[in-house]
């Protein structure tokens, strides 16, 4: 069986900045790269964006500096709690997008577990051998937690 293909691990961070008026197109054209507002990032204030992305805070800080000079304050807030008042539109972006997050990190760790399980069956096999006794009671075992992972599925999806 091979092991599935997942998608990299994404977070939601939050960026405030504080720039000079002639540093704006700058930080505009970084939120540009990401696509349009609403898709990759969500304006909160004036100068505050959440931003869905693959990179770091470090990673995020290192490229705005090359379109921007200014102040800037870049935190992952994928599993942080939040409270406030703003707009619904971006609530429901936030929401989305941290349901998003968490689908990969669920994804990515039932490949982690799939491809443990693999390599335990095929050192079984090459230990015993694939016609024997504990091999075939490996199989039983795996097929029961297959089974098992599918009905948590199931649950999580209702």
């Amino acid at each position: 069986m091979p092991i599935p293909t997942v998608p990299h691990s994404k977070r939601v961070v939050l960026i405030s900045y504080d720039m000079p008026s002639a540093e704006h197109q700058g930080i505009r054209q970084f939120f540009r790269g990401y696509g349009e507002e609403g898709r990759a990032w969500v304006s909160i204030q004036a100068s505050t964006r959440l931003l869905l992305t693959l990179d770091t805070p470090e990673g995020i800080r290192k490229e705005i500096e090359h379109w921007a000079d200014g102040q800037t304050f870049i935190v992952d807030v994928t599993h942080s709690d939040f409270s406030g008042m703003g707009k619904k539109a971006v609530w429901e972006w936030l929401d989305k997008a941290r349901s998003e997050c968490k689908a990969i990190e669920r994804l990515r760790a039932r490949a982690r577990l799939e491809s443990g399980r693999q390599r335990q069956g095929e050192l079984i096999a090459k230990r015993y051998g694939y016609d024997s006794k504990q091999y075939e009671d490996w199989i039983a075992r795996d097929e029961e937690i297959s089974s098992l992972d599918r009905l948590l599925d199931d649950e999580g999806k209702a």
